[in-house]
């Protein structure tokens, strides 16, 4: 029992040693922890200037987008069907070709037809000669009326007569205009310039009007429509930035790097869809260099406004913190000052700032999390900002 409470007095001599050899002269701290102390305003512990990179703050004008994903329609798609049935006697294109409003597509046997407007014509003839015979027999009857020698009654039956195998006339032109009209439906022409598609009837088959699959499709590939998505919040600017005028729109295949198309605004829907929260809205693009295709994925931007002189800074500038957004701003002397900004848009890797900073300060924009306010910085590079397309962060 006694020795251990003598091993217990000899620990806390040896503590209290350890102290005192910590201390300096009067219980200052060593030099080891002063300098550590001190270098908590330093931005690292017992280290010099911290590295960064840094970017001024430019103007510039810049475009606010909305970027969304939208699907490549046709601007217009014509299925031919035959008007009139019979033998497909021949197709005049190979599939998947081009093909100008007014070509010639297919031809059907057009015998049937041609007889069938024979048979009107010799119906006509016929006809045209009894009527005439008809309008004299009415001639003399008149003549004899006025004489006293025929009846009203007798000349009455002479006159209708005449009028019914005129009427019979009119009606057999009537029959050869539709013959005309179905011999003509036996050449099945193009009613647009487009892309003709799969070949789904070949030569040899019967055709007929009844039929409800299509012998072609054929596509309107330029110019071409987009169609996407706006979400709801959008509303109101691209409502009154479409009334100024058309909303500058492109497109380009989703994941490509290639220069996107360039369209516009054709079409708002007029109602918001509850299902997605979003405006169906249709660009229209020129299409000459066929970059766009009938049901292909692409990425869409949307240009509603342009922010003019803008204050712009690279987006790595800017921090999240408990009370908001902000960046450190390089002083004079190279130390950096804490500063809360607002942003409004994101441009690429830039972004606009509205309060809290102006052009030409510097910011940081890398290195960020070794600083504290205060804390003296050695600038590795600088960074000018840069861009061209701007989306609401």
């Amino acid at each position: 029992m006694y020795s251990a409470g003598r091993a217990g007095f000899c620990l806390l001599g040896v503590l209290a040693t350890a102290i005192v050899a910590a201390c300096g002269p009067g219980g200052t701290p060593a030099p080891a922890t002063a300098a550590a102390a001190s270098g908590a305003t330093g931005g690292r512990a017992g280290a010099g200037p911290v590295p960064v990179l840094t970017a001024p703050a430019v103007l510039k004008d810049v475009p606010q987008l909305v970027q969304t994903v939208g699907t490549v329609e046709a601007y217009s798609t014509v299925s031919i069907l035959p008007q009139v049935s019979g033998v497909l006697l021949k197709a005049f294109f190979a599939e998947g070709q081009d093909v100008a409003a007014g070509d010639v597509l297919f031809t059907i046997d057009p015998q049937p037809y041609q007889v069938a407007l024979n048979q009107a014509n010799a119906t006509l003839a016929k006809d045209v000669a009894q009527a005439k015979n008809a309008e004299a027999m009415r001639a003399r009857n008149e003549d004899l009326l006025k004489r006293g020698i025929l009846s009203q009654q007798d000349y009455d039956t002479s006159a209708s007569t005449a009028a019914s195998l005129g009427a019979t006339v009119q009606a057999d032109q009537a029959q050869i205009d539709s013959a005309k009209l179905q011999l003509q439906y036996t050449r099945i022409t193009s009613p647009v310039t487009g892309r003709t598609g799969s070949l789904l009837v070949h030569e040899g088959n019967l055709v007929r009007t009844t039929d409800t699959s299509p012998l072609v499709v054929i596509n309107q590939i330029t110019p071409i429509r987009v169609t996407f998505g706006v979400p709801a919040q959008y509303l109101s600017e691209v409502r009154s930035s479409q009334a100024a005028a058309p909303l500058a729109t492109t497109a380009r295949a989703a994941g490509s790097t290639d220069v996107p198309s360039r369209g516009t605004v054709s079409f708002l829907d007029n109602a918001v869809d509850p299902a997605t929260g979003t405006l169906k809205v249709k660009g229209t693009f020129a299409n000459t260099d066929r970059k766009l295709w009938p049901g292909e994925l692409v990425e869409v931007s949307l240009q509603l406004t342009i922010a003019s002189r803008a204050t712009v800074v690279p987006a790595a500038a800017v921090q999240n913190g408990q009370q908001g957004q902000y960046v450190y701003v390089v002083n004079a002397d190279r130390t950096v000052a804490f500063r809360p900004v607002q942003v409004s848009l994101r441009n690429g890797d830039d972004v606009v700032i509205t309060s809290g900073l102006k052009a030409g300060e510097e910011v940081v924009t890398d290195g960020v999390l070794g600083l504290t306010p205060g804390a003296r910085i050695q600038v590795k590079n600088a960074v000018g900002a840069a861009g061209s397309r701007g989306t609401r962060p």
